[in-house]
């Protein structure tokens, strides 16, 4: 009886200590509860497009706010992935830099986010931005949407047009010649028996 208690009560006890090693996985995982990032989701978009002159790098400032001391946080970028799979952004193309290293509990602290869309190809990229830190992770969840600009391809639309308009007005002004040459091969005159010229001969 006595070893059926000491087994039960050594089952519960590793039971314990698997339950609280889990869980302080999970929670060093997520960063949740001691690290707090303003908005919890960043979207960048370019509304009127990515097109030669036109600001492609976006910048944002987020704000950090946390439970407990928290040192040595260091921002780390990933590629953020296309929905279909087949552009990456790199994630040397995002910069996150912090005004320092170390937050408080009485502290507010800015991280400003950088993106450099001039090179990426159009589409809406995911991933995420992760804030390691002493005893932690928290990650960032990041959605990138970018379209070209219109411009280009309309552009070369009425370039397009502009040529085929004038393509055609030029055939219209020399119709008239080859319409002219049509009427004097069909006209009456042309069809005239030819009147010979005969010289007069010795003989004569």
């Amino acid at each position: 009886m006595r070893h059926r208690i000491i087994a039960l009560v050594a089952s519960a006890l590793l039971f314990a200590m698997l339950t609280a090693g889990v869980y302080a996985q999970e929670t060093d995982a997520t960063g949740s509860g001691s690290l707090l990032v303003e908005p919890s989701r960043l979207t960048i978009g370019i509304a009127t497009g990515c097109y030669p002159g036109a600001s492609c790098v976006q910048t944002h400032q987020l704000t950090l706010r946390s439970t407990e001391t928290i040192t040595d946080i260091t921002p780390v970028s990933t590629d953020l992935r296309r929905a279909d799979g087949l552009a990456v952004l790199q994630a040397r193309t995002i910069a996150a830099v912090l005004a320092s290293d170390e937050l408080t509990p009485n502290r507010v602290m800015t991280m400003t986010v950088t993106v450099d869309l001039r090179a990426a190809p159009a589409g809406e990229y995911d991933g995420e931005l992760l804030l390691m830190y002493e005893g932690g992770v928290k990650s960032l969840p990041m959605t990138v949407r970018l379209r070209h600009w219109w411009g280009l391809p309309f552009g070369l639309l009425v370039i397009m047009l502009g040529l085929g308009f004038w393509f055609g007005h030029y055939r219209d002004r020399s119709a008239p010649v080859t319409i002219c040459s049509s009427r004097w091969a069909t006209s009456p005159i042309r069809s005239l028996p030819t009147i010979a010229w005969f010289r007069p001969s010795i003989d004569d």
